[in-house]
């Protein structure tokens, strides 16, 4: 990526220290226009993109399987499930004119419920398990950053057992895949598992911008300032009692049981962010960064910049270049810190230096060979811790 194409000025501000992660994030990952709909630039989208594929791999080793839904749906299907309170249907973003009878998606199991339910699902297919990566939407009068908007980047999912025990060994199954995807993070985490048993909530404590949920094993008596990252339940209440699966043997037809679950990709991208800050920028693990490689150099340069990153590029590493060429070097490696690179190349009078986020000089050379060799090296590392 080309550093000017980002759109937004990122410049790490000088009341960097005191200013919350929220509004950091803007201009850099995000901005909004004047609905309140997150515009994520390319250094976001890099970001967000990274959360997404750790969420998939771990998703995809039980065998849960990726799907596209549509993001306008039929009113009817808010009725035939779980039960809309007066709080989430103030919440829900309808259409009006001939389009009076859909609102975009909001809580999408029934979708899935009633399309099965056409043709009754077969005993020796279950149990199925899918997961999507989508955006829903919300009505809210009032939204105040990454955390509240109207637009909602989420991964979600939905499984179906033959009965309610099998159900569980499934929902312990999808549960420790999310689990793994937030200790891949490593941030801190807490998951409490409500009263009845029928589902469970992931939480961040750490922030300062932390909202206020119960979380009864934390503090029984009083709500604790936390985020709320997703859940995870037990669905086969509100799911119909003749939502079936059939025995292809014997034709008995059985009540088919379901769990779904959802996880705020902004709010576990945010809560990275907000865990890896230091007085650099974002230090940011190497399965999230925007870029391995950040390249600083002079116009004249660019050919050999362009050819070094595509040899980079054929050995999996990422790289952006710098093409602000108006400002010193030393702001430049600034900002390469400060957007979470782990290394910065520089190329100054026909000299080609590579220092770690650290400020570490790991060679210094006229052979474009060697810096790349040298820089595969020290992402094989980095990927190691």
């Amino acid at each position: 990526m080309l550093l000017r194409n980002n759109l937004f000025n990122f410049d790490r501000p000088q009341n960097f220290d005191t200013m919350p992660v929220s509004k950091l994030m803007k201009g850099l990952v995000f901005d909004f226009d004047d609905m309140y709909i997150p515009f994520f630039t390319p250094i976001g989208t890099s970001m967000l993109n990274n959360v997404e594929k750790v969420f998939r791999t771990n998703l995809e080793q039980v065998d849960s399987y990726e799907i596209q839904i549509p993001l306008i749906m039929n009113n009817a299907s808010l009725q035939t499930g779980q039960k809309v309170g007066s709080l989430f249907e103030r919440k829900i973003m309808r259409l009006s004119g001939k389009m009076s009878e859909y609102h975009l998606m909001t809580s999408p199991e029934m979708v899935f419920i009633n399309l099965f339910a056409k043709n009754g699902i077969d005993s020796n297919s279950i149990p199925i398990k899918y997961h999507y990566i989508s955006n829903i939407f919300r009505d809210m009068p009032d939204p105040k950053h990454i955390l509240r908007t109207k637009q909602i980047r989420i991964i979600g999912g939905v499984s179906f057992d033959k009965n309610a025990q099998t159900r569980q060994l499934t929902e312990n199954q999808l549960t420790e895949a999310l689990r793994k995807s937030l200790v891949d993070f490593k941030f801190p985490f807490h998951t409490e598992r409500f009263a009845n048993g029928a589902s469970s909530e992931f939480f961040y404590l750490n922030s300062k911008e932390n909202e206020t949920y119960m979380i009864p094993s934390l503090d029984p008596n009083n709500r604790t300032k936390s985020i709320s990252l997703g859940m995870i339940y037990d669905y086969s209440a509100e799911c119909p009692n003749d939502f079936l699966h059939i025995d292809p043997l014997t034709k008995l037809a059985s009540k088919t049981f379901v769990t779904s679950y959802a996880f705020g990709l902004q709010r576990v991208l945010y809560v990275i962010m907000d865990h890896y800050r230091d007085n650099k920028g974002f230090n940011l693990p190497a399965n999230i960064r925007p870029y391995d490689v950040v390249f600083i150099s002079s116009k004249e340069n660019m050919e050999l910049v362009k050819k070094m990153t595509s040899d980079l590029s054929n050995a999996g590493i990422t790289t952006c270049i710098d093409n602000i060429f108006g400002r010193a070097h030393t702001k430049r490696m600034d900002n390469a810190d400060y957007i979470g690179a782990g290394i910065k190349t520089v190329i100054r009078n026909n000299t080609l230096s590579a220092f770690d986020r650290s400020g570490n000089l790991h060679i210094k050379t006229s052979d474009p060979q060697e810096v790349i060799n040298t820089i595969i090296g020290m992402i094989k590392q980095q990927r190691i811790k």
